[in-house]
């Protein structure tokens, strides 16, 4: 496993786990066992990480695809994609 696609897990673990605790928010404040859902500020940063995770998904497959067609030797830096650290709750 490359340096590159280890980071790519790792993100998406992170936006996992974050996208957990957003979905289960947005149930509580429907619900009406809470009152106060994400931050705009988080809501935007968690959209930003998802985003990153999938363009630096992409450009993953996109160097997979072209060093099978034999175009290209992997060296695409899926970091490039990838956002800040997502803040915490």
């Amino acid at each position: 496993m490359t340096p590159e696609v280890r980071v790519l897990l790792a993100g998406m673990s992170t936006v996992n786990s974050e996208l957990s605790r957003y979905i289960l928010r947005c149930l509580d404040v429907q619900n009406g066992l809470t009152e106060a859902g994400f931050s705009t500020e988080r809501e935007g940063a968690l959209g930003r990480q998802m985003v990153g995770l999938g363009e630096a998904l992409q450009a993953l497959a996109g160097e997979r695809r072209q060093t099978a067609d034999g175009t290209a030797s992997p060296s695409a830096d899926c970091k490039d994609h990838l956002e800040s650290e997502m803040p915490q709750p």
